[in-house]
């Protein structure tokens, strides 16, 4: 009689059951899906720079403060050239002055002009020389004689170039342009009766020979 190889209670044999433990350790497994990523905060940097007065742009501060020095050298050559009635140093050092007193009133009417519109200045250097540059503009044609019809005609001429200097420089908005204008306009009449009246009072004080 052949032995009966021995079962379990359950009536399944030893070898079937050894086999199911190993198939569910092999089983497949699904992978975990990668958490999803969180989405950048939005950045805010154009939000928070600052609407300057003066923009950057048509050129850096030394180039246009050499261009200005270069115009104002033409100019200081044109009066000594086309003076009348005068000594030609004399009027070489008066457009020295002028020049030099009509662009610091022009650097204060910026700053007048940025302080009204409630913006910062932004920098007083690039302001500085692109105001050197108009006034030289301004300079130039003013001390050139163009043989017109009486110094008023010049003189507007020179405005004219001295006007679309600051337009192209500056690149100001028309409301801010009209204020740096008008500004430099008044101080510059300003700066001239201080003149004429210094000249007066010390023309009084001479004693007559």
């Amino acid at each position: 009689m052949t032995p009966t190889e021995p079962t379990n209670a359950s009536g399944h044999d030893d070898q079937t059951i050894g086999l199911e433990p190993a198939e569910t350790d092999h089983a497949p497994r699904t992978p975990h899906a990668p958490p999803p990523s969180l989405p950048a905060p939005p950045t805010t940097a154009s939000h928070d720079a600052p609407d300057v007065f003066v923009t950057p742009g048509r050129g850096n501060a030394q180039t246009i403060a050499v261009a200005g020095a270069i115009v104002t050298l033409l100019a200081l050559v044109a009066s000594g050239a086309f003076a009348s009635g005068t000594v030609w140093y004399w009027a070489i050092l008066q457009t020295l002055h002028q020049t030099i007193l009509y662009t610091f009133a022009g650097i204060i009417a910026v700053l007048v002009a940025a302080a009204l519109a409630e913006r910062p200045m932004g920098r007083l250097d690039l302001a500085s020389a692109r105001m050197l540059l108009a006034v030289a503009c301004f300079q130039l044609l003013s001390s050139v004689k163009l043989q017109l019809s009486g110094r008023v005609a010049e003189v507007l001429i020179a405005s004219a170039a001295y006007l679309i200097a600051v337009a192209i420089l500056f690149k100001p908005a028309r409301n801010r342009y009209l204020a740096i204008v008008c500004f430099h306009f008044i101080l510059v009449v300003l700066f001239m009766l201080g003149s004429w009246a210094q000249i007066k009072a010390n023309t009084a004080m001479t004693p007559n020979p």
